[in-house]
């Protein structure tokens, strides 16, 4: 199963023409920044208030043994048969198949970020997720990945780490309830075609007060760090994209989900 979320801005554009649908506008971020250094920190957290497009609850049942076991979570290579993410399109965006990746298209200037989801094999309590960048054509646009908790209808939690043209690499919880939150920021540099991006989120210790940590890393090497209590489960990974140009595009390719050390 796969789906994908549209997202608006806390205040200051106009929503996505949603054709009527009756769909459920979360909480904003408490973010109002505006300009510089501090647009870039809004639009890291305005990623929390989100309108959901087509998401249907995920009800797993009836796994086989394999499936409860396995440690390679999600795999997607974007051949003729992996259907593992979502193409078509939304209001501002396009997704499809492309030269053997997955092209995410701007349609318009989007007023809202995209993410697309890949649903893991099984719930997972520490994982890492991977993707490579193939090719970026987008001047300031904001994309990364998510470790995500919990996606329905109304609700959409888990943790992002994201490169923002403002503000560098920053990592972000989001819930229904609270919007957004940045939980740290780091200088960086916008990933380059060739670039291997990941996030992993997971408790490190065995002990009752251990707290999630988070991190991302660049080809393979931590380049931010945090921690924070809130969820401790994942349930699927998330391709986050937002530029600024209608026509602008990324290029994604070997997108893995595993259980690290397994």
């Amino acid at each position: 199963m796969n789906d994908i979320q549209s997202l608006e801005p806390p205040t200051g554009l106009p929503p996505p023409n949603l054709d009527n649908a009756a769909l459920p506008t979360l909480p904003p971020s408490t973010s109002e920044l505006t300009s510089g250094r501090a647009r870039g920190r809004r639009r890291g957290l305005i990623i929390g208030g989100a309108i959901i497009l087509g998401i249907a609850a995920l009800s797993i049942v009836g796994l086989g043994l394999d499936q409860a076991l396995t440690h390679d979570l999600l795999s997607a290579d974007f051949s003729a048969s992996d259907d593992t993410f979502k193409t078509g399109e939304t209001d501002e965006y396009k997704l499809d198949v492309n030269e053997g990746s997955y092209r995410l298209t701007s349609t318009s200037a989007p007023t809202s970020p995209l993410m697309t989801f890949g649903w893991f094999a099984r719930t997972a309590y520490y994982v890492e997720i991977e993707a490579s960048v193939v090719r970026l054509e987008a001047r300031d646009a904001t994309l990364g990945l998510e470790c995500a908790h919990s996606v329905a209808k109304e609700d959409n939690s888990g943790y992002l780490f994201l490169y923002d043209p403002s503000d560098g690499y920053v990592l972000t919880k989001v819930s229904d309830e609270s919007g957004a939150e940045v939980l740290e920021r780091a200088l960086g540099v916008a990933p380059q075609a060739g670039t291997r991006i990941g996030i992993s989120c997971g408790k490190r210790s065995l002990l009752p007060n251990a707290k999630t940590t988070i991190t991302g890393s660049i080809d393979g090497v931590e380049v931010i760090r945090a921690e924070d209590g809130d969820y401790e489960s994942f349930e699927a990974a998330s391709l986050v994209f937002w530029p600024v140009n209608a026509d602008d595009w990324i290029r994604f390719d070997d997108v893995t989900a595993t259980v690290p050390g397994k």
